[in-house]
């Protein structure tokens, strides 16, 4: 009789950071016709971009700039920068007060934070 075994499924992110991260809303748009194009175009790779954005800075402790987190997770800066700015605004992402070649260095807020928002 073979044993099953029941792999537990692997989170992408500590407790309190997941739900967050994924009930952000639909992107920004300017309310123009090619904006609002745009906006839809991007929704279904919105909440995956999202949770990379996290998942890098959660990874890297010291904190990314920018042009760190878009080299290395290769999104170009208009789909990095908007992702990261509404992890930003859930309280999920902050400055960390310090800066690398004049560039704001991004860190993962303790989930503590997050919770207050």
């Amino acid at each position: 009789m073979k044993r099953r075994t029941h792999q537990r499924q692997k989170r992408l992110f500590p407790t309190g950071y997941e739900p967050v991260a994924d009930r952000q809303p639909a992107p920004p748009h300017s309310g123009s016709e090619t904006s609002r194009d745009a906006a839809d175009a991007i929704k279904p790779k919105a909440s995956t971009q999202r949770r990379a954005v996290l998942q890098y800075l959660l990874s890297h402790a010291s904190g990314a700039t920018d042009d760190e987190m878009q080299e290395a997770l290769r999104l170009p800066g208009n789909s990095q920068r908007p992702r990261r700015k509404e992890l930003q605004q859930a309280g999920l992402v902050r400055d960390s007060g310090r800066r690398r070649d004049k560039k704001i260095i991004w860190i993962a807020a303790p989930v503590h934070e997050s919770a207050a928002k």
